[in-house]
């Protein structure tokens, strides 16, 4: 995902501790959110890709990481050519491995780490690699070919890192596979997990591009005008367009991806639109999401970008910088229960914060990292889920460049995508 950069440089770490820390404003009823606390299985919770698990929830893990944090093993490949970091684009946790898909100028790697010291176990490097999804035993890489044009996709073994089986898949601006079913897919191009081999083209009705998701036995590709359901023979269930105003995937490359939350699919867009994932019959719409949605119950988090001041020059009256924010919704009724305001960063506080990757909501604690550009460190918040209240905020030591991957909770560990590869947080007490 591309981020803009802003000419505004951090000017001290201090500052931005001190803006971290600024009161959220909570509705009345902000309290009545309750955290759903799950006892966690013996061997911790696994957790995979870039919106957590299956269904890109980022839901409430069965996990008991608290607040307080402190700073475990970091580890990235070598830095690439003429670039000033690695950026983790994404992370994947299980019991035994950590898989990242790093990325710097004009080069990536994808790496297996121990998730309990960070000691690599494989590398495998590739021009640039967009995304690596993990599931059931297997890394799939989605990259591009820089001499023929086009991408593929390879399968990988997560326990060793040896290609199983490579398949060309297409020409497509969606940069993340979504696997399950036996099935592997981008935008409407769907292939067999087990061999790589064609298992069958999506037809899209509403538009040229599209993001797939696949969960519960069900192909979901949300294109620019609408979005169709299939099975796994990719016969079509249902396909609705989106309401009068409603514009769907163009507008969120990159950025939010669509999710399944108990029985309902939430699709990016200029709004964001709520169908039943049943009957594809649309249920409410909400405000859209700078990246995608978290989970707990009947309370959603969503993102929001900031602008950057613009000092007045001439005659012309400047304006005032306006903050990126994580909000807190009743899924219900779209009602905002708290804001939580990112910081504005610079010498004269002119450069919003944004959300580098979607918010995690772990043992009623959401998940939250920040960075203001590419010259900037990597901050991370934890935020009370019931009130929005900051319970701690990190600034990584890494200024190499802000992060732009996903966040994960898992193995009772944080990882952070940084400037400088992948960051891991133990509890400190």
């Amino acid at each position: 995902m591309h981020r803009r950069i802003y000419l505004i440089a951090l000017s001290t770490v201090g500052l931005l501790v001190s803006l971290l820390v600024a009161p959220a404003t909570a509705s009345a009823d902000g309290t009545s959110i309750v955290p759903t606390h799950l006892p966690y299985p013996s061997t911790g919770t696994t957790a995979i890709g870039t919106g957590i698990d299956g269904t890109n929830q980022n839901a409430q893990l069965t996990e008991t990481l608290p607040a307080a944090v402190a700073r475990s093993w970091r580890n990235a490949p070598p830095t690439c050519p003429q670039s000033n970091g690695m950026t983790a684009s994404t992370i994947s946790v299980t019991k035994t491995f950590t898989i990242v898909d790093e990325t710097g100028y004009q080069c990536s790697y994808v790496s297996a780490y121990l998730t309990t010291t960070g000691a690599l176990q494989w590398r495998k490097r590739y021009h640039l690699a967009f995304s690596a999804t993990v599931t059931d035993g297997k890394v799939f890489v989605l990259h591009d070919l820089p001499d023929t044009g086009g991408s593929r996709v390879d399968a990988l073994s997560a326990r060793t890192g040896g290609v199983l089986w490579s398949a060309q898949q297409g020409i497509s601006a969606d940069q993340r596979e979504s696997v399950g079913s036996g099935l592997v897919a981008r935008s409407s191009s769907v292939l067999s997990a087990a061999t790589g081999k064609p298992a069958f083209d999506l037809g899209m009705r509403f538009g040229e591009h599209g993001q797939t998701l696949i969960s519960g036995g069900r192909l979901y590709l949300a294109g620019d005008g609408g979005v169709q359901a299939f099975d796994t023979r990719g016969k079509q269930v249902w396909a609705t367009r989106y309401p009068a105003g409603g514009y769907g995937y163009s507008a969120n490359v990159n950025g939010s991806m669509p999710s399944l939350h108990e029985g309902l699919l939430y699709t990016p867009g200029t709004v964001t639109t709520v169908f039943g994932a049943k009957t594809g019959r649309i249920v409410r719409t909400l405000p859209p999401s700078a990246t995608s949605w978290a989970f707990d119950g009947r309370v959603g988090f969503a993102t929001t970008t900031g602008t950057a001041a613009v000092p007045a020059t001439g005659g012309a009256s400047g304006t005032p910088a306006v903050p990126a924010t994580l909000r807190a919704f009743d899924l219900t009724s779209g009602k905002v229960l708290w804001t939580r305001a990112l910081p504005l960063v610079g010498g004269s506080g002119q450069a919003p914060s944004e959300a580098s990757a979607a918010p995690v909501v772990a043992n009623g604690i959401v998940w939250l990292a920040h960075t203001a550009d590419s010259g900037s460190p990597t901050g991370i918040l934890a935020v009370d889920e019931r009130t929005g209240a900051v319970r701690n905020s990190i600034v990584d030591a890494c200024s190499a460049g802000g992060g732009t991957g996903n966040l994960v909770v898992a193995q009772h560990r944080l990882f952070v995508s940084t400037g400088c590869g992948v960051q891991s947080y133990v509890p400190s007490r």
